[in-house]
Parts: structure tokens; sequence; C-alpha cells
């Protein structure tokens, strides 16, 4: 494409700015920022930066979240004027193409729009923004990137104690939830999805990835770590290029990179038309036999969707969730252990932590300790003096009782709200959970 039609990208997007309702909450912020966004959108920003680090984020009023992704779209028509009259100069003088660093710009300012604010009313100008990025992109950008993921798995398990069905229809499931609601792994449910069916398993193909995110571009929240639950644990933003050739394709870092329980789909909605909603999420399943006093759990109009990307060694630790849950894996594998809610009193669950945040919905209990503690081959003198340390510190766990298995590509595991899970990846592993009550 010619650097006129980005001059016309930017055109298209200021003249959607212009029109302000006056019902419009950002008109809370004063007039002030108004008069000077258009020529002065990085001062703007950096106000409403500052607003929305001042409190905690659902105290934060919408106006100042309306003004941050106002002056981000902003900023972006300031880009892409800047890149159009540059290669407009460059055309005449013979000078190479421009580069592509300014994609690059426009896509950080309004990912972190979307990111920080929710993208309260301009989300669907930033995605149509990001749609006509795309003819730019340079085809050959990641030429030579890996074909599949490494998606075998890295050990065996020999005890796998799930119930495993060939597909369910709406009233088998129904049934299913009304009789018996336990955890159940049905096969035949998601084959059709273009994520998963042959022959291209679009989600096993980084290069499929790279372009569905800008070339890679794309920003996503990244947690470093073995486990939340550790000392050592953090979060980074990141584009999804970085993400995809530091963990996924060369696995093998200081830190474990996990992309976990990040609405994927809502942020790139391309790869949402490659998956389905269950009809399983349409049914009514119990309420939970137990949940904390603590604990609002607000009822869902639509399920929650979730993506889970990461490399072999990825895991969650034993922890409950508010909701029932239906996890599909696409790629790879997963190995997955469940605790019955009556086997709490075996588990250890943690309380409150020493800042305040509720943290009862987690174990104590290290999973991937206990599985190494426990196993035949485990004989030294010191693995069992680390088996006698860990019983005496939770000398319950022993005699919790367990459902346990591997979760492979095209199967969806149904995991009943108030049911301890425990997940670890053995290879490369994309999953999407749903959620819904």
């Amino acid at each position: 494409m010619s650097n006129p039609d980005t001059l016309s990208l930017a055109g298209d997007i200021r003249d959607a700015l212009t029109s302000l309702s006056p019902k419009d909450p950002i008109h809370e912020c004063g007039s002030a920022p108004l008069r000077i966004i258009q020529q002065r959108p990085d001062d703007v920003l950096a106000l409403a930066h500052e607003k929305l680090h001042t409190w905690k984020f659902e105290h934060v009023s919408i106006c100042w979240r309306r003004l941050y992704e106002e002056a981000s779209l902003w900023q972006a028509v300031n880009i892409l004027k800047d890149h159009g009259a540059r290669g407009q100069k460059r055309k005449r003088d013979s000078s190479p193409p421009p580069d592509q660093d300014w994609i690059t710009r426009i896509v950080h300012v309004l990912d972190m729009a979307v990111i920080l604010t929710g993208a309260p009313l301009r989300r669907q100008l930033i995605l149509s923004t990001f749609d006509a990025l795309q003819p730019f992109l340079d085809s050959d950008e990641h030429k030579g990137i890996s074909s599949s993921f490494p998606t075998t798995p890295t050990t065996e398990l020999q005890n796998d104690t799930f119930a495993r069905v060939e597909k369910l229809d709406f009233l088998q499931f129904q049934q299913h939830l009304d009789t018996k609601a336990t955890p159940i792994i049905i096969s035949g449910v998601i084959e059709n999805w273009p994520a998963i069916a042959n022959p291209n398993r679009r989600w096993n193909d980084p290069s499929y990835l790279l372009k569905a995110t800008l070339g890679g571009r794309r920003l996503v929240p990244v947690e470093l770590g073995r486990s939340y639950t550790d000392e050592d644990w953090s979060q980074r933003i990141m584009t999804f290029a970085e993400y995809m050739k530091s963990y996924l394709l060369q696995p093998k870092q200081e830190k474990t990179g996990y992309l976990a329980q990040h609405d994927l789909f809502a942020q790139i909605p391309s790869l949402s038309a490659d998956t389905n909603t269950p009809d399983y999420c349409y049914t009514t399943p119990p309420p939970p036999k137990t949940l904390s006093s603590t604990v609002e759990v607000e009822i869902l109009e639509e399920p929650l969707r979730n993506a889970w990307l990461g490399p072999a060694g990825t895991i969650s630790p034993l922890h409950t969730d508010p909701y029932h849950n239906i996890l599909c894996q696409v790629v790879g594998h997963k190995y997955v252990r469940l605790y019955a809610p009556s086997e709490t009193p075996n588990l250890y669950p943690r309380g409150i932590d020493e800042t305040g945040v509720n943290m009862e919905n987690t174990s104590h209990v290290d999973i991937s300790l206990a599985k190494t503690l426990y196993t035949p081959d485990q004989q030294s003198q010191a693995d069992e003096e680390k088996r006698k340390e860990f019983e005496v510190q939770f000398p319950l766990f022993k005699g919790a009782r367990c459902i346990e298995g591997v979760l492979g590509p095209g199967e969806c595991l149904y995991i009943p709200v108030g049911w301890w899970h425990y997940v670890e990846s053995l290879s490369t592993s994309f999953s999407m959970s749903f959620w819904w009550n």
C-alpha cells in the first residue's frame, strides 16, 4: 500500500473522533484536556495515565478511562500523519521505503489503551484500526519460523482415573449435571473448530498466530515464574512475537512465561472466530455445595472465555473457581488433577495473605512437589526426608482422594464449581476455558 493510504486512515480515525456526544462521560474530565487533545495528545495521555493509577481500577471514574483511549487514538492519528508525510517526501527523492516501526508504535499505543481502560467506548474503532493496518505488513517478516509448536508430551501418565465419554448432546450433558455433576472428559465437541481441525490446525501454526496478532505486534500480559504462589512470580506486558520466540519456541528460560487466564479473544476477534462456545455453557448447572461467604459471584449473562498458552512446565497451582468450567484443549497436552469440595480440609486453603488479598481458593499444597515425592522411583534417603517433612507440614493431604489424567488435543474437561484442580502443561499447550453459571 502507498503512503497516501496512511493519510486516509488518519483521516478516517480523526473523523470518528471529532463528534463527541454531550452525554459522553469524557466531559467530566473538564474542558481543558479536551481543548488540547488534538494538538497535544501526549500530554493528555500522561494526565489520564496518572489518574488511572491513582485509584484501584474499579474506583477509577470512567471519564479518565475515556480520556486515555481518546488521547491514544489522537496519538495514532499523529503517527499516521507523520509517516504519510515522510513517505511522500521519500517518494519525491527516491529514498528507500520506510520501515514498519510506525506500525509497532500505533499498535503499542492502542493496545495499551485496551489493556488499561477496557476501551469503554472506542473498542470497535480501535479494532477496525488494527484491521486496517494488516495490508501494510511485510508478509516475509517472520520468514523461516517453525511450522508448528513442540507438542510431544514430556512425560506419560500411567494412572488415568477420569471418566471419559464421546460427544454428549445438550440434554445428555444436562442430565449429567442433574444426576452426577462430576468431572468428565468429553471428546468430539470441538473437532470442527478451525483452530484445531485438519488440515490447517491453525493454533498449532506459529506463523498463523503471528499474522493474527499483526506480525506479533499485539501486546499480551505474560506471567513470569513457576506459579503465582511463588515469591519471585511477576507479570509483564510484551509483544506476542517476543513471547512466542522467547518462551514458546525457546521455552528453556530462567523463568517460565505463561499467557494465562487472558481474554485474548475479545482483544483479537479473529481468534474468537476460530472457535465456538460449547452448547454445554447454556445448560443449568447445580449451585456450589460449599462456597465461602466472603466470595461474591455475579450471575453471568454470557460465558467468560480465557486463553491459556504456554510451554511445557507451566502450571496452575491447586485452586478452585467460582464458576463451572469447560476446559477445551486445542494444542498439546495437559496433566490435570482434581479433588472434590469434600476434600477441602485435607488441602490446606491459604486464606487472607499479608496484603489483604483473599487466597482461600488456593491451596498451600504444592502438587508438583507432591507428585515427585509420591512416585515409585523416588527412593533416595534425601527424597525420604523431604517426604517426611512434607507430611509433617500437611499431615492430612496423604488421605485426600483425587481424579487425575491427561487432557489431549480435541478433548474438553468439565470442572464443576468448587472442585480443586491443578493443571500442568506437558508440552507447548494452547487451551481455552469457558466459565458459566
